[in-house]
This record gives C-alpha cells, structure tokens and sequence, in this order.
C-alpha cells in the first residue's frame, strides 16, 4: 500500500510569500480599514465569512492588472524592505537557475562570464536556483540589490516586483511555439530596462542558446550600469 502524500507540501516560504502579498494588496485596496480585521486564509477546508477576496484565474503568467497597479504593488512591496538595505546597497549580478524544466543548457558557460563581468565592474554575482533558495526575506533583499538579472523564462522574475525602476533584465525567451512574453510586460509596468533572447530550440524541457548573442547584451548593458554608477 502507498502510504505517501497525493499532493506535496506546501513550502511555508511560498505560504509566507502569498500571505505578505496579499496583505500588502488588501492593505493598498482597502487603506481605510485595519488589516486586522483581514484574515488570510491558506488551509484546505471549509471557510465560512461574509466577504472573501480571491484572485481571479488567468492562463499562465497573464495578470489582469493595470500597469498602474502592478506598479503600485511593487511600491508598497519595497516599503517593507527599504529600511532594511545597507546603504551603499550591493551591486548584484543575479543569474536565475532552473533545474527541473526550462533548464539553461548554457548556464555554466554564461555564469563563468557573468562572474568575470562581476569582478571587473565592482559587482557581486549570485545564483539565485530553484533547488537551493534563499530565504524569502533575503530573496527580497537581493533583488531590491540587483543591477542586472540573466534568466531562463520563468517564475523567478517575478521577484523583479521587488527591484527599483531601472533594473535591466535579460529573459531567456522559449522558442516557437511555446514563446511567452508575459516577464516582458512586467518588466515595462515596473520600469525595468528588458532584453529577451531567444531559445534556438528545446522548450518545454530546455533552452538552447546562442551565448554569444547573450554576452552581446550583458555587456551592453553593463556599460550603462558602470556609467550610471559613476555618474
């Protein structure tokens, strides 16, 4: 008999993520009534309340809200984590890693020259992989941190909802048929600076990229980092 569990775990670092989420989001609806009186609720099971807010279920990665409200989300985000940054904040390279599909073939190749990049310009690289993540807190910290995020299409840049206006982003895009732009419109709503390469081919499972072409952006943008950095 299979004694294990249908459904797995959930991880209390992604409870605890949609929790401060939707409090910060209530908090910016509602800023007339005491967050108290709000109760989030992440257990199975009936729930019984006069008034219950939910989000509306939409195709991956398409969300329905106004760039104005992205914007704001992102806003009210980094009220909770300004105070906290030491100041001068870090100058982070971060390089999202996925290890269980739309994997980087490429990845080991573009980190050696992103920490090269690194060392050169007085910045620090981190690898930010889905099998080994930081905690949610330092998570927020160091993309409020970052300069510049390199990374396969994925759920990880959505943490760019935690960044200053004026990030530059780097998306591995899949290739046709499974192309999704959706980390693109997010990037413009919150003032982020994007590029998207291409996978040549492999999506769902992997991305195959042109390195070179990716290097080409890296130090494209590196230049306006370094210059706005001295300026």
């Amino acid at each position: 008999m299979d004694n294990s569990k249908s459904n797995e775990e959930d991880d209390p670092k992604e409870s605890w993520f949609f929790a401060i989420f939707w409090t910060t989001l209530l908090q910016t609806l509602f800023p007339s009534r005491n967050i108290s009186e709000l109760v989030i609720c992440d257990t199975i099971g009936p729930i019984l309340a006069a008034r219950v807010y939910f989000p509306e279920g939409t195709p991956c990665g398409m969300y329905k809200y106004p760039v104005s409200g992205v914007y704001q989300m992102s806003k009210e985000l980094n009220k909770y984590i300004s105070p906290s940054i030491p100041i001068p904040p870090k100058n982070y390279i971060i390089l999202i890693k996925r290890t269980k599909h739309r994997i980087l073939v490429q990845h080991d190749e573009i980190a050696s020259f992103l920490n090269d990049i690194a060392k050169q310009n007085d910045m620090e690289l981190f690898i930010y992989a889905d099998d080994n993540l930081p905690s949610f807190s330092d998570t927020r910290k160091l993309f409020h941190q970052a300069r510049l995020v390199v990374a396969p299409h994925g759920a990880g840049l959505a943490n760019t909802l935690f960044s200053t206006p004026g990030l530059f982003v780097i998306e591995i895009v899949c290739n046709h048929p499974h192309l999704n732009l959706c980390y693109r419109e997010l990037a413009i709503s919150l003032g982020h600076h994007y590029h998207g390469v291409s996978s040549q081919f492999g999506c769902e499972s992997t991305l195959n990229v042109d390195v070179n072409e990716v290097k080409e952006a890296i130090q494209f943008y590196i230049k306006h980092i370094v210059k706005k950095t001295k300026s």
